[in-house]
């Protein structure tokens, strides 16, 4: 049995050294400052995955039941190597932990001897596999601005979360537990639990998704979740008031159905749209809001991005987020994008 290098060692390490070099560990990734542990979710990837050099037009002869390849940006994570692989029966995704044996194994044999897979686990509903599942789970978690690694309590299996830079991150590297923790019963990927050292920082971790910034917040003892597009104005006036001027919400719309509430209904329509490996956008018809649906890297994305409104497409009518009808260039689209 090959053992891979363990994911809290490799924490533990970084955390001794940066003690020893200047006292003071470095999470942030900051190079001058000593020590870096490398967050687990901002877009950076090898050169081997490298956007399709394709033209659209020759992509668009390729047959249907082919998917078209996944802009790179759309799966690639700090920490993993990704490849994609597609072909008649869908999408598939190699992935692996940096400098792992696995990987070692891949790029010799182009293939492991011993593989698991989760099938429709990754973005667009790609099949992830990888030499063991504990690494798909630490990819399936990975975000910007936490770190998670695996757990397991007897044959459950569950994903601890921390913040980077935090002091519940230096105690569990320094013994592998907290003496105080939370749980989040099914609130992460896959359905697992998550654990913690409080339960804000759980919700907000549940809740965030690349291009928004989301804040726990509290009504007497109800709790909601802030949601802000990153760079907007109504996230300043946020951060300088702590409220905007006005607000709508969306009841059971969050995490372990909190409410969610922003300063407009399309940034959390738009919100509680997105999901991996789709691009969605807020459209209008009279005074009636939908959501366009694409998937990402296709010729009909790249159409609808040139045009603003493809020659054809379906709606699903009242089967988005917040009742909103669902609009794409095709039922299968919208049926897939459903399904995750």
């Amino acid at each position: 049995m090959r053992h891979q290098p363990s994911h809290r060692l490799a924490l533990v390490l970084a955390l001794a050294s940066a003690l020893a070099s200047c006292g003071t560990p470095n999470l942030s990734g900051d190079p001058s400052t000593g020590a870096q542990l490398a967050p687990q979710a901002r877009a950076e990837g090898p050169a081997a995955n490298a956007p399709s050099t394709q033209p659209a037009a020759a992509r668009e002869e390729t047959e249907d039941d082919s998917p078209a390849p996944l802009p790179h940006a759309v799966y690639r994570k700090d920490g993993f190597f990704v490849s994609e692989a597609s072909s008649k029966r869908g999408r598939l995704l190699w992935v692996f932990a940096e400098g792992s044996q696995d990987l070692a194994e891949w790029r010799r044999d182009g293939e492991l001897a011993k593989s698991t897979s989760l099938i429709g686990a990754g973005p667009a509903g790609a099949t992830l596999r990888s030499g063991d599942r504990d690494t798909l789970l630490r990819y399936l978690g990975a975000k910007d601005g936490f770190w998670v690694d695996v757990g397991h309590l007897g044959r459950r299996e569950f994903l601890w979360v921390f913040r980077e830079d935090s002091d519940e991150l230096r105690e569990y590297a320094a013994n592998g537990e907290l003496g105080k923790n939370v749980t989040l019963i099914g609130a992460g990927p896959l359905g697992v639990t998550l654990r913690g050292g409080d339960r804000e920082t759980l919700l907000e971790y549940a809740g965030t998704k690349p291009g928004y910034v989301v804040s726990l917040g509290h009504i007497g003892s109800r709790e909601f979740l802030w949601v802000f597009e990153e760079g907007s104005a109504a996230l300043d006036e946020f951060r300088a008031k702590g409220e905007p001027a006005q607000s709508v919400t969306f009841v059971g719309g969050g995490p372990q159905g909190l409410t969610l509430r922003g300063a407009d209904r399309g940034t959390l329509l738009l919100y509680a749209a997105r999901k991996p490996g789709y691009h969605v956008e807020l459209g209008r018809l009279g005074n009636r809001e939908f959501v366009w649906v694409f998937e990402e890297g296709t010729p009909e994305l790249e159409r609808f991005l040139a045009s603003g409104d493809p020659t054809q497409n379906v709606t699903l009518v009242g089967e988005g987020p917040m009742g909103a009808t669902l609009r794409g260039p095709d039922r299968r689209t919208l049926q897939r994008y459903r399904a995750l």
